[in-house]
């Protein structure tokens, strides 16, 4: 099924740079274009600017996709049973429905990488923007990605950068408890749950920590009042 979304990606992705429109790839995708996607996925997640959400809703219609009615997130549907490709689109803002946490797409420069397995190239966030976008929703899966990237990537999160965003989205208090509460989690063991019953796999100790670190080290970065 993965490699039918990616395929369905593909389509999208470059529909979409014949036409200019500025699109990122968030979720899972965006996750595994950083090479720490560990769980499976049955579906995607793009993020774009408000103003051009009318072309790209063309270009999805164009391409077979049912779209369901414009708010902060719309989603897109093709095909049926198994073969159902689901694309979640955040419109202006990437927003935690429940906690009501968002990221506006405005502040986010975006970079591009290649999915490890493949050629395809994705437009995504840097790698503290998608971070960002996992913290303020911080379910089970969202904690599953922050540890693999964390612990995969713990000498590239940039604190001052992080902390930019977070002001820039007007986040910085909400970023503080959400990584107060990731780090309870590490530290009590819910983490090591959430591992097993994702990936049916133990938590290495020495990523478990890696995370921990990093986790701290932007609490301690916001503690001294981000020079």
């Amino acid at each position: 099924m993965e490699d039918h979304l990616a395929r369905e990606l593909r389509t999208i992705l470059e529909a979409c740079h014949r036409r200019g429109i500025v699109v990122f790839v968030i979720g899972a995708f965006g996750v595994r274009a950083y090479g720490s996607l560990l769980r499976h996925t049955l579906d995607l997640d793009l993020a774009v600017e408000r103003k051009v959400w009318p072309a790209l809703a063309e270009v999805l219609e164009a391409q077979g996709y049912h779209l369901s009615p414009a708010d902060i997130w719309v989603t897109a549907t093709k095909g049926d049973g198994e073969g159902t490709v689901e694309v979640h689109i955040a419109l202006g803002r990437v927003t935690d429905v429940h906690s009501a946490l968002s990221y506006p797409v405005q502040v986010e420069p975006g970079t591009q990488r290649s999915l490890s397995d493949s050629n395809i190239v994705l437009p995504v966030f840097t790698l503290e923007g998608l971070l960002i976008t996992k913290l303020i929703a911080l379910r089970d899966n969202d904690v599953v990605d922050i540890v693999a990237l964390l612990s995969r990537h713990a000498d590239r999160v940039d604190a001052q950068r992080f902390w930019d965003r977070a002001a820039a989205a007007a986040l910085e208090l909400g970023l503080e408890n959400r990584l107060a509460e990731l780090e309870e989690m590490l530290e009590g063991g819910e983490v090591d749950a959430i591992w097993w019953d994702r990936l049916g796999l133990m938590l290495d100790e020495s990523e478990r920590q890696a995370a921990l670190e990093v986790v701290r080290h932007l609490q301690d970065y916001a503690g001294l009042g981000r020079p």
